[in-house]
This record gives structure tokens, sequence and C-alpha cells, in this order.
């Protein structure tokens, strides 16, 4: 397989992996989105009534509410807070420097054919003008040397 091929093969299955990871996490942070309204609303319904009715005893009613819905807030706010601190950017960054390297070699191996592209045309511009030259004699040597090499990949 040619380094050229490999390379996209490697910037293709970085990218998957990136994408695969933030989708997954992007689930997790999801679900503790989903996990905290529903904390939410079964605290509204059952803390508050049986905290309401302890507190009631002891305190004014309307003390006894604000207590019991303070405290559902809270863990709401916690489970919010744990859910906005999840990051997929720790498991991608190992991923992103092979991808990374993978492009920067691709790039080099472009320019790299760019540049044999562009001599192999000089080449064949001078042996036209001039078929019988001695540089167009010395100049078949590498150019089909260069054929070769292409032909192998």
């Amino acid at each position: 397989m040619s380094r050229i091929a490999r390379n996209f093969q490697i910037i293709l299955r970085s990218e998957k992996l990136i994408a695969s990871r933030q989708v997954a996490v992007a689930t997790r942070k999801g679900g503790l989105f989903g996990a905290a309204a529903l904390m939410g609303g079964i605290a509204v319904v059952f803390l508050n009534v049986a905290a309401y009715l302890v507190l009631a005893a002891r305190l004014e009613p309307a003390m006894a509410a604000l207590i019991v819905a303070g405290a559902n807030l809270v863990l709401a706010g916690i489970l919010i807070a744990l859910a906005k601190g999840m990051s997929a950017d720790r498991d991608v960054q190992a991923v992103s420097e092979v991808r990374d390297m993978a492009m920067a070699d691709l790039e080099g191996e472009l320019q790299e054919a760019t540049d044999e592209i562009r001599e192999l045309a000089q080449n064949v511009r001078k042996m036209t003008r001039d078929p019988f030259s001695s540089a167009s004699l010395s100049v078949i040597g590498p150019l089909l040397s260069l054929l070769l090499k292409n032909l192998k990949k």
C-alpha cells in the first residue's frame, strides 16, 4: 500500500474515532441532563411532600416549603455541573495527534509528487525541443527510473 493511501486511511480512521468519541460524550451528557431533570421532578414530588410534612411540624409551613425546594435545586445543580464538566478532548488528543502527523506526511508526499511531475514536464519539453541533444540523453535515465518507480507504487 502506498504511503498516500495509508495516510488517507489513517486520517479517515482518526476522524471516525474522534467523531464516535464525541458522540459518546454527547450521549452521556444528554443522559446526565435527563437524569438531572428526572431527579429534580421526582424530588419535587416525593421529597417535597415528605420533607414538608416533617418540617411543617416544627417550623412554619412556608419556611418548610422553602427549605425543601432549595435542597432539590441544589441536587439538580450538582448533576448539571457534572454533565457540563465532561469533555471528549482528553480522550481525543492522541488520535488528533496521529491524524495531524498523517496529514503532514500526506502534504509532504503530495508536494514531492508535484515536484517530480514538474521536473518530468520540464524534461519532456527539453526532449521535444531538441530530441538528439546530449542533455536529453542524460534525462532519459532519470525519466525511466521515475516512471518505473511510479509504476511499482
